[in-house]
Protein backbone atom coordinates (compact mmCIF):
# COMPACT_ATOMS: atom_id res chain seq x y z
CA UNK A 1 0.00 0.00 0.00
CA UNK A 2 1.43 3.35 -1.03
CA UNK A 3 1.34 6.02 1.66
CA UNK A 4 -1.37 8.63 1.07
CA UNK A 5 -0.13 11.87 -0.51
CA UNK A 6 3.11 10.26 -1.65
CA UNK A 7 4.74 9.75 -5.01
CA UNK A 8 7.74 7.63 -5.94
CA UNK A 9 10.10 8.88 -8.62
CA UNK A 10 12.74 6.51 -9.99
CA UNK A 11 15.77 8.49 -11.11
CA UNK A 12 17.70 7.13 -14.07
CA UNK A 13 21.22 8.56 -14.08
CA UNK A 14 23.00 9.05 -17.40
CA UNK A 15 26.12 11.15 -17.26
CA UNK A 16 25.13 14.39 -15.57
CA UNK A 17 21.47 14.28 -16.50
CA UNK A 18 18.80 12.63 -14.35
CA UNK A 19 15.61 11.45 -16.01
CA UNK A 20 12.96 11.33 -13.38
CA UNK A 21 10.08 9.20 -13.24
CA UNK A 22 7.76 6.74 -11.76
CA UNK A 23 5.25 4.35 -13.11
CA UNK A 24 2.26 2.50 -11.78
CA UNK A 25 1.15 1.31 -15.20
CA UNK A 26 2.46 1.37 -18.76
CA UNK A 27 2.67 4.86 -20.24
CA UNK A 28 1.95 6.12 -23.72
CA UNK A 29 4.77 7.46 -25.88
CA UNK A 30 2.96 10.82 -26.12
CA UNK A 31 2.94 11.18 -22.33
CA UNK A 32 6.67 10.46 -22.21
CA UNK A 33 7.34 13.00 -24.96
CA UNK A 34 5.32 15.72 -23.23
CA UNK A 35 7.05 15.06 -19.91
CA UNK A 36 10.59 14.68 -21.19
CA UNK A 37 13.32 15.57 -18.70
CA UNK A 38 15.37 18.69 -19.23
CA UNK A 39 19.07 19.27 -18.69
CA UNK A 40 19.28 21.40 -15.56
CA UNK A 41 23.03 21.46 -14.99
CA UNK A 42 25.56 21.95 -17.77
CA UNK A 43 28.68 24.04 -18.31
CA UNK A 44 26.85 26.54 -20.51
CA UNK A 45 24.41 27.56 -17.78
CA UNK A 46 26.45 26.88 -14.63
CA UNK A 47 29.97 27.88 -15.67
CA UNK A 48 32.89 25.79 -16.96
CA UNK A 49 34.10 24.52 -13.57
CA UNK A 50 30.95 23.53 -11.74
CA UNK A 51 31.98 19.87 -12.24
CA UNK A 52 35.16 18.24 -13.61
CA UNK A 53 35.42 19.04 -17.31
CA UNK A 54 35.90 15.43 -18.43
CA UNK A 55 32.74 14.27 -16.72
CA UNK A 56 31.82 12.23 -13.67
CA UNK A 57 30.90 8.59 -13.17
CA UNK A 58 28.27 9.23 -10.48
CA UNK A 59 27.74 6.97 -7.47
CA UNK A 60 25.30 8.91 -5.28
CA UNK A 61 24.06 12.46 -4.78
CA UNK A 62 21.97 14.61 -2.44
CA UNK A 63 20.96 18.24 -1.81
CA UNK A 64 20.79 20.34 1.33
CA UNK A 65 18.00 22.80 2.10
CA UNK A 66 19.78 25.61 0.23
CA UNK A 67 19.90 23.40 -2.91
CA UNK A 68 23.65 22.96 -2.74
CA UNK A 69 24.48 19.78 -4.61
CA UNK A 70 26.63 16.96 -3.17
CA UNK A 71 27.90 14.21 -5.44
CA UNK A 72 30.14 11.19 -4.97
CA UNK A 73 31.77 9.67 -8.02
CA UNK A 74 34.85 9.23 -10.15
CA UNK A 75 36.46 12.10 -12.04
CA UNK A 76 36.75 10.67 -15.55
CA UNK A 77 39.75 12.89 -16.21
CA UNK A 78 41.92 12.04 -13.21
CA UNK A 79 40.26 8.63 -12.57
CA UNK A 80 40.11 9.54 -8.88
CA UNK A 81 37.13 9.14 -6.58
CA UNK A 82 35.86 12.28 -4.86
CA UNK A 83 32.91 13.71 -2.99
CA UNK A 84 32.10 17.21 -4.27
CA UNK A 85 29.89 20.02 -3.08
CA UNK A 86 28.62 22.45 -5.72
CA UNK A 87 26.84 25.64 -4.66
CA UNK A 88 23.28 26.13 -5.89
CA UNK A 89 24.39 28.67 -8.50
CA UNK A 90 27.23 26.43 -9.69
CA UNK A 91 29.88 29.05 -8.95
CA UNK A 92 31.90 27.17 -6.31
CA UNK A 93 32.97 23.53 -6.16
CA UNK A 94 34.51 22.10 -2.98
CA UNK A 95 36.27 18.75 -2.67
CA UNK A 96 34.96 17.24 0.57
CA UNK A 97 36.35 13.68 0.59
CA UNK A 98 39.25 12.35 -1.50
CA UNK A 99 38.11 8.73 -1.47
CA UNK A 100 35.40 6.46 -2.82
CA UNK A 101 32.11 7.29 -1.08
CA UNK A 102 29.54 4.53 -1.49
CA UNK A 103 26.46 6.50 -0.34
CA UNK A 104 25.60 9.83 1.27
CA UNK A 105 22.87 11.71 3.14
CA UNK A 106 23.12 15.46 3.77
CA UNK A 107 21.62 17.36 6.70
CA UNK A 108 19.14 19.94 5.45
CA UNK A 109 20.94 22.79 7.22
CA UNK A 110 24.22 21.85 5.54
CA UNK A 111 26.00 21.31 8.85
CA UNK A 112 27.19 17.83 7.97
CA UNK A 113 27.06 15.00 5.49
CA UNK A 114 26.74 11.32 6.39
CA UNK A 115 29.00 9.26 4.14
CA UNK A 116 30.02 5.62 3.84
CA UNK A 117 33.76 5.24 3.22
CA UNK A 118 35.36 1.78 3.46
CA UNK A 119 32.14 0.46 5.06
CA UNK A 120 32.39 3.04 7.87
CA UNK A 121 29.61 5.59 8.39
CA UNK A 122 30.96 9.01 9.31
CA UNK A 123 29.75 12.60 9.50
CA UNK A 124 31.92 14.98 7.49
CA UNK A 125 32.17 18.75 7.34
CA UNK A 126 30.56 20.14 4.21
CA UNK A 127 33.33 22.74 3.87
CA UNK A 128 36.01 20.12 3.22
CA UNK A 129 37.59 20.12 6.70
CA UNK A 130 37.32 16.37 7.16
CA UNK A 131 35.42 14.04 9.44
CA UNK A 132 33.42 15.25 12.44
CA UNK A 133 32.72 11.88 14.05
CA UNK A 134 32.34 8.17 13.31
CA UNK A 135 28.77 6.85 13.47
CA UNK A 136 29.53 3.15 12.87
CA UNK A 137 32.64 1.18 11.94
CA UNK A 138 30.76 -1.27 9.71
CA UNK A 139 31.99 -4.43 11.41
CA UNK A 140 30.27 -7.44 9.75
CA UNK A 141 28.01 -5.08 7.80
CA UNK A 142 28.02 -3.61 4.29
CA UNK A 143 26.40 -0.18 4.32
CA UNK A 144 24.72 0.37 0.97
CA UNK A 145 22.21 3.22 1.44
CA UNK A 146 21.59 6.17 3.78
CA UNK A 147 18.67 8.45 4.58
CA UNK A 148 18.61 11.18 7.25
CA UNK A 149 15.33 12.38 8.75
CA UNK A 150 15.97 16.01 9.71
CA UNK A 151 12.76 16.26 11.74
CA UNK A 152 13.28 13.15 13.86
CA UNK A 153 17.10 13.51 13.83
CA UNK A 154 17.40 9.86 12.86
CA UNK A 155 19.74 8.19 10.36
CA UNK A 156 18.53 5.13 8.44
CA UNK A 157 21.07 2.78 6.85
CA UNK A 158 20.68 -0.33 4.71
CA UNK A 159 22.98 -3.32 5.20
CA UNK A 160 23.10 -5.29 1.96
CA UNK A 161 25.23 -8.11 3.37
CA UNK A 162 22.67 -9.06 6.04
CA UNK A 163 19.45 -7.78 4.40
CA UNK A 164 18.62 -5.41 7.25
CA UNK A 165 17.75 -1.75 7.80
CA UNK A 166 19.19 0.04 10.83
CA UNK A 167 18.14 3.18 12.66
CA UNK A 168 20.81 5.36 14.31
CA UNK A 169 19.93 7.86 17.04
CA UNK A 170 22.43 10.29 18.59
CA UNK A 171 22.92 9.80 22.33
CA UNK A 172 25.18 11.65 24.76
CA UNK A 173 27.79 8.89 24.44
CA UNK A 174 27.56 8.32 20.70
CA UNK A 175 25.21 6.78 18.13
CA UNK A 176 22.82 4.04 19.21
CA UNK A 177 21.78 1.55 16.51
CA UNK A 178 18.65 -0.59 16.26
CA UNK A 179 17.54 -3.08 13.59
CA UNK A 180 14.13 -1.85 12.41
CA UNK A 181 13.68 -4.15 9.40
CA UNK A 182 15.06 -7.68 9.42
CA UNK A 183 14.46 -8.99 5.93
CA UNK A 184 15.94 -12.44 6.41
CA UNK A 185 12.76 -14.45 5.86
CA UNK A 186 11.11 -15.64 2.66
CA UNK A 187 8.49 -14.13 0.37
CA UNK A 188 7.11 -10.85 1.73
CA UNK A 189 9.47 -11.13 4.72
CA UNK A 190 12.59 -11.02 2.56
CA UNK A 191 14.85 -8.11 1.62
CA UNK A 192 17.24 -8.85 -1.25
CA UNK A 193 20.40 -6.75 -0.93
CA UNK A 194 18.78 -3.44 0.08
CA UNK A 195 20.50 -0.33 -1.25
CA UNK A 196 18.92 3.12 -1.68
CA UNK A 197 16.29 4.06 0.92
CA UNK A 198 13.81 6.92 1.25
CA UNK A 199 11.19 7.64 3.92
CA UNK A 200 7.64 8.98 3.93
CA UNK A 201 5.70 8.98 7.18
CA UNK A 202 6.37 5.68 8.90
CA UNK A 203 7.19 3.88 5.65
CA UNK A 204 10.56 3.21 4.04
CA UNK A 205 10.91 2.80 0.27
CA UNK A 206 13.83 0.52 -0.48
CA UNK A 207 15.67 -0.38 -3.68
CA UNK A 208 16.51 -4.09 -3.72
CA UNK A 209 19.57 -4.77 -5.87
CA UNK A 210 19.93 -8.52 -5.52
CA UNK A 211 17.97 -9.69 -8.55
CA UNK A 212 18.51 -9.42 -12.29
CA UNK A 213 16.78 -6.03 -12.14
CA UNK A 214 16.40 -3.60 -9.27
CA UNK A 215 13.04 -3.68 -7.47
CA UNK A 216 11.44 -1.12 -5.13
CA UNK A 217 9.50 -2.25 -2.06
CA UNK A 218 7.67 -0.30 0.65
CA UNK A 219 8.07 -1.46 4.23
CA UNK A 220 6.65 0.04 7.42
CA UNK A 221 9.23 0.68 10.11
CA UNK A 222 9.16 -2.17 12.64
CA UNK A 223 7.03 -4.47 10.47
CA UNK A 224 7.95 -8.09 9.78
CA UNK A 225 6.64 -7.96 6.20
CA UNK A 226 6.71 -5.52 3.31
CA UNK A 227 3.62 -3.64 2.17
CA UNK A 228 4.12 -3.69 -1.56
CA UNK A 229 6.51 -4.51 -4.37
CA UNK A 230 6.35 -2.05 -7.27
CA UNK A 231 6.43 -3.06 -10.91
CA UNK A 232 8.94 -0.47 -12.15
CA UNK A 233 12.66 -1.23 -12.15
CA UNK A 234 14.85 1.82 -11.45
CA UNK A 235 18.33 2.11 -12.87
CA UNK A 236 21.06 2.31 -10.25
CA UNK A 237 21.06 1.43 -6.57
CA UNK A 238 19.85 4.86 -5.41
CA UNK A 239 17.37 5.64 -8.18
CA UNK A 240 14.25 6.78 -6.33
CA UNK A 241 12.80 9.81 -4.58
CA UNK A 242 9.54 9.98 -2.61
CA UNK A 243 7.66 13.27 -2.87
CA UNK A 244 4.86 14.77 -0.79
CA UNK A 245 1.81 16.57 -2.11
CA UNK A 246 -0.16 14.19 -4.34
CA UNK A 247 -3.46 12.49 -3.52
CA UNK A 248 -2.37 9.30 -5.27
CA UNK A 249 0.84 8.04 -6.85
CA UNK A 250 1.18 9.59 -10.30
CA UNK A 251 2.80 7.89 -13.28
CA UNK A 252 6.04 9.46 -14.39
CA UNK A 253 8.34 8.23 -17.16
Amino acid sequence: MVAVHSMIIPVLISGLVSFGAAQTSSLSSSWCKNNEAEVVYDRATMGPDFLPKDGVDMIDYDFDGARNWYMSGKDLGTRRYELWKVTADGSVRTDIIHDKVDCIAVKADGSGIFAVVNDNIGIYNTNGDGIIEVVDNGSHRTWSGLYYDDVEKVLYASDSANNMIYMFVRKSWGWDSTVIIKGTGQGSKKLDQPAGIRKFGNTLYIVQSGGRSNVVVSWDIGSNTRNFEYDFKPTGEFGIEVLDGLQTPAPVL
